[in-house]
């Protein structure tokens, strides 16, 4: 709940917690653009794309790889008589890596389960504090008019 809590802050004032991205660049001298010869060449500079990848590296002539809070960006260049690959990969930093967990971008279906069965943990957890406090017979006016403030409030902000 902590780690939501904080990402959801971070998310309403990017321009505090955010910083700037660090990118790195470089190119790699492309034989042919076929699968094979990308496989070999992205192989010796330890990257590792899926074949369907590849494929649509090769057909497109770009590719972009997403995750968390980084993105790897592939792109085949013709420049003059030389043929070469282009990697630019970006790193947005550890609290948009955490904000991009909190939307659910870019995430496995482990991550949606874990996020979803978290979701429901936490209505439990909100469910049974109202039924809670609306045990309490001295405070139950006082929680009902919180409670009703509450929803109120939450109606108005959303509009």
């Amino acid at each position: 709940m902590l780690v939501f809590s904080f990402t959801g802050i971070s998310l309403n004032h990017r321009d505090v917690f955010e910083r700037d991205a660090q990118i790195q660049a470089y190119q790699l001298p492309l034989v042919e653009v076929t699968a094979p010869a990308l496989e070999r060449l992205l192989l010796s500079a330890d990257i590792v794309l899926s074949s369907t990848e590849i494929a649509t590296l090769v057909n497109e002539l770009e590719y972009e790889q997403r995750s968390p809070g980084k993105r790897v960006d592939f792109f085949i260049e013709s420049i003059s008589e030389m043929t070469q690959l282009t990697i630019e990969s970006t790193d947005f930093g550890l609290i948009s890596r955490l904000n991009e967990l909190h939307q659910n971008r870019y995430t496995g279906t482990l991550w949606q389960v874990l996020s979803d069965l978290c979701s429901v943990i936490f209505i439990l957890i909100s469910a049974t504090g109202i039924w809670l406090g609306l045990r309490d017979k001295k405070q139950r006016r006082n929680y009902l008019t919180l409670l009703s403030f509450s929803l109120i409030s939450f109606i108005f902000l959303m509009e």
